[in-house]
């Protein structure tokens, strides 16, 4: 929305998505100790595709990366 209707817009549209950001990382951590690194990596993961959805740039190709 904020590519779309930028000309219109007094200033950047944002969303609250941390839930959506934490939760996949949660399932995977579980509380283990070995489930960190891969629930840090899923954090980052959906941190990159919230902030390229803010800018207008998210794809759905980004989910396979």
């Amino acid at each position: 929305m904020n590519v779309r209707f930028k000309s219109r817009l007094p200033w950047g549209l944002a969303f609250s998505f941390a839930r959506a950001i934490q939760q996949p990382a949660l399932e995977i951590w579980r509380g283990q100790e070995a489930n960190v690194s891969a629930a840090q990596h899923a954090l980052a993961h959906r941190a990159l595709c919230n902030r390229a959805a803010r800018r207008g740039e998210y794809t759905a190709a980004m989910e396979g990366a």
